[in-house]
């Protein structure tokens, strides 16, 4: 309770507060990590750097496994320039807690930084082994994978997040930006002897397309989507899974429409 008000204290600045109730706990139970570390940040906020750094150290000389100790530390040493030890102080924070925002946040923007993105998308897709549906942890992770050009793997993962989180504009916008990069898939008669296509017709379907179309995207080799006349983001998530998108005028009669998808499908098999 008393470390939990402690940081409260901090929070709202009310420093000379947090410092008090810290050292409290320190004479209750002497090299508590968390209460040593907050000494280090009550320290740096006030620009005594070495006594900041004294603390931190002692926090994860206490707790070896103490992971905001150790980003702290890095934070101090990017202050310093010394941009590798940082980044290595902030790998470790991150590796011991990658579920905590803040570590990941600060983790992501020093390796960007430093142009360390291959080292640190492994360590994301590590983290989400664990935390598969850490939403912080997804988004970095396709913004690594975006920042080096890798467009299909980050599809990929913007279409599994659409599927976990729903429609949010800020993926909608990246997918459909790297969907205009990459184009839809194409069937390689080369690899595929018998190539499936999916063929659909569909209209304001925005709250179901997306966990319909995940559903079948490994399964399939080509989808082809007909659209009968959305007046939402139907089209731009049929875009998003690679589909063909194809525009045909409601005329009431569903074989029309359905006869219009299987005239654009070009696999053997239709799904």
């Amino acid at each position: 309770g008393l470390i939990y008000t402690a940081y409260a204290q901090e929070g709202l600045n009310l420093d000379d507060d947090a410092k008090a109730t810290a050292e409290m706990i320190l004479s209750m139970k002497e090299n508590h990590p968390a209460a040593l570390n907050l000494l280090g940040i009550l320290a740096y906020k006030k620009g005594e750097n070495d006594r900041a750094g004294d603390y931190f150290l002692q926090a994860v000389h206490v707790h070896p496994g103490y992971a905001e100790a150790h980003t702290n530390l890095g934070v101090l040493h990017w202050r310093r320039e010394e941009k590798d030890e940082a980044l290595a102080e902030m790998r470790k924070g991150f590796v011991l807690s990658p579920s905590v925002p803040d570590l990941g946040a600060l983790y992501f923007s020093a390796a960007v930084s430093l142009g360390k993105l291959s080292d640190a998308e492994q360590d994301f897709l590590d983290a989400l082994r664990f935390h598969p549906e850490n939403k912080n942890l997804i988004f970095l992770t396709i913004d690594l994978l975006i920042k080096q050009g890798k467009y299909r793997e980050a599809m990929l993962r913007i279409q599994d997040a659409l599927a976990l989180f729903g429609l949010e504009e800020g993926a909608l916008a990246a997918a459909l930006d790297i969907r205009r990069r990459i184009g839809p898939p194409q069937i390689d008669r080369k690899t595929k002897k018998h190539p499936l296509s999916l063929c659909m017709i569909v209209k304001n379907e925005e709250k179901n397309l997306v966990k319909c179309l995940h559903s079948v995207r490994d399964l399939v080799d080509e989808i082809i989507v007909v659209d009968t006349g959305s007046t939402d983001r139907t089209k731009d998530i049929a875009r998003i899974f690679g589909a063909k998108t194809f525009d045909f005028p409601w005329s009431g009669d569903f074989a029309a429409a359905r006869n219009h998808s299987l005239a654009q499908a070009t696999g053997d098999w239709v799904l």
